[in-house]
């Protein structure tokens, strides 16, 4: 897909709530703990990044459109000290490790040919007691005759989190409204994953 139509994407969906996911694997991190690092991996609008900056959490924002960075500085106005953003792809993120590492439905345009190395370098940024969280597409989503974009299986997914534990793996299948007009046949693959604590956290 185009840098247009993400450019066209992030702004119909700015200034809406934090997914689902982001909540989720929030709610699974250790309260007694204070916020730390997180990579937000496809950061769009900037939606989930800024709800981890009013979390207290210092925030590296990585997207291919290169209207992100400004758009999210903007929004993110006073709390913008704790925002590190970077314009790129996957590859481009910052080679340190991360409290959380999330992923929501970025990952799947990575290209197949792209994919194996792209997750075991997505993977090998979470820290030590860290988690990743982030949403795929199953093989049987509406898409899935693209050959521009990435589709696992659960059995697949879970093979390739290499010394993570995983906390939740989850399908779900519905037709949804896209952000741009249009229904499609959705089958998402949700996943929270933790690497085990065997010595400080990050």
């Amino acid at each position: 897909m185009s840098d247009d139509h993400w450019g066209e994407y992030a702004r119909a969906t700015r200034g809406g709530p934090p997914r689902p996911l982001l909540l989720e694997v929030l709610a699974h991190l250790d309260a007694n703990l204070p916020p730390g690092r997180a990579l937000d991996l496809g950061s769009g609008a900037g939606n989930d990044s800024l709800e981890l900056l009013r979390r207290g959490w210092l925030v590296t924002a990585l997207d291919r459109n290169a209207e992100a960075p400004d758009g999210l500085r903007a929004q993110a106005g006073d709390l913008a000290g704790r925002l590190t953003t970077v314009q790129g792809s996957f590859q481009a993120a910052p080679r340190r490790r991360y409290r959380l590492v999330y992923a929501s439905l970025s990952l799947p345009f990575c290209p197949p040919e792209n994919f194996g190395r792209t997750l075991r370098g997505v993977v090998a940024r979470v820290g030590v007691g860290g988690w990743f969280a982030a949403t795929l597409f199953d093989v049987r989503d509406g898409w899935a005759e693209r050959a521009d974009m990435t589709f696992v299986t659960p059995q697949d997914l879970g093979a390739r989190l290499e010394g993570l534990s995983v906390e939740v793996l989850r399908e779900e299948e519905s037709t949804v409204r896209l952000a741009l007009g249009g229904e499609h046949h959705s089958h998402l693959l949700t996943v929270i994953a933790r690497r085990p604590t065997y010595g400080p956290s990050v």
